[in-house]
């Protein structure tokens, strides 16, 4: 909630010192390349290895990135001939293809533990988010443009199904292992043409564990690219 109210003060102030400058707004859409990052225990990865002795065995999680898709709508604040301010709201499906060591649950001592044999089960893990990016845009030149600012996302989705060739194995809902709400920077460029056609692409990277809590004390965070066009009226 901190972070909400942060970005809602950014934007009121920003807001106010524009109010006899150029707005325009628009819409866009695209593509997200996104990339999970797991930080597994240390001593539960170096338990895996002894386990095995096998220079293969990667760990308990091995990922593979996913393409998704985005939908938005934006404003646009120019504040001077080289600054402008541009809040947005966007739909964004991320996630990943995850390979996971199959372990069992031990319901006596309630703790994982590893079987005799490694072996891995490939999932596609999909998370919908609406996102709140707020970016400040350097123009370069006219037209031209770099940019950086914070995002807040709400988790509205989250869906794991197993790859494999059976129809039994459809998707889960998995959205009580995610905190509802995830929290990073991003960094783009950007092109506006004079037809009022934008192009621009964007990293995001995760500031916050978006994993509610587990015995361990795993951490999990969003990343990706974003690619899109949009257009201003």
């Amino acid at each position: 909630m901190r972070k909400l109210i942060l970005l809602v003060n950014m934007m009121l102030l920003f807001a106010g010192v524009v109010n006899a400058q150029t707005i325009k707004y628009g819409i866009k859409g695209g593509a997200n390349i996104s990339q999970l990052k797991l930080d597994v225990d240390e001593n539960f990865q170096k338990s895996i290895k002894e386990k095995y002795h096998e220079s293969d065995v990667g760990g308990l999680f091995e990922f593979e990135p996913q393409t998704g898709f985005m939908l938005g709508a934006f404003l646009k604040y120019r504040l001077s001939r080289h600054i402008s301010l541009q809040p947005e709201i966007q739909f964004n499906r991320l996630g990943g293809e995850i390979n996971r060591l199959d372990v069992v649950l031990n319901p006596l001592e309630e703790a994982y533990v590893l079987p005799n044999e490694f072996s891995y089960s490939s999932y596609r893990l999909t998370l919908d988010y609406i996102s709140l990016p707020l970016n400040l845009k350097i123009y370069l030149v006219e037209g031209l443009n770099v940019q950086v600012g914070p995002q807040l996302a709400f988790l509205i989705s989250a869906q794991e199904k197993k790859q494999d060739d059976t129809a039994e194995n459809d998707k889960v809902d998995v959205k009580d292992g995610f905190k509802s709400s995830d929290f990073g920077m991003q960094v783009g460029l950007g092109y506006e043409f004079d037809f009022n056609l934008v192009a621009e692409t964007k990293f995001y990277h995760g500031q916050s564990n978006f994993l509610t809590s587990n015995d361990r004390g795993d951490k999990m965070k969003n990343s990706y690219f974003q690619f899109n066009l949009g257009y201003m009226f």
